[in-house]
């Protein structure tokens, strides 16, 4: 008898995509509570530790066009049992910078 784990979703960014599918995550969702009492956030954390999957989990929270999705996506994590006023409320624009050749040359 084999035992069942969910799959660790190394190397994906999509919060969705990893809560639709059932792969392995660590809730942390509480955090956005702290967050919107804060008046800036500044996030910096070493490489791989998380940076772009926190983005596309507030991406998926605030963003009004992405409500129909909300129980699928929250459902049993602490913002789907205790979401805050500010859920879907705003228009998201994301920018992606990873396909940009950061060296001077190209910059110029």
């Amino acid at each position: 008898m084999s035992a069942s784990y969910p799959r660790i979703p190394y190397g994906e960014a999509d919060f969705k995509r990893i809560r639709i599918n059932g792969w392995l995550y660590v809730d942390k969702t509480r955090f956005v509570h702290a967050l919107e009492e804060e008046r800036y956030a500044f996030f910096i954390r070493p490489r791989r530790f998380g940076k772009s999957c926190w983005i596309s989990l507030l991406d998926n929270y605030y963003d009004r066009t992405r409500a129909d999705a909300f129980e699928a996506v929250f459902g049993g994590t602490h913002l789907g049992r205790q979401p805050t006023a500010d859920r879907h409320r705003y228009v998201v624009l994301r920018f992606n910078f990873s396909a940009f050749d950061d060296t001077l040359d190209t910059l110029r």
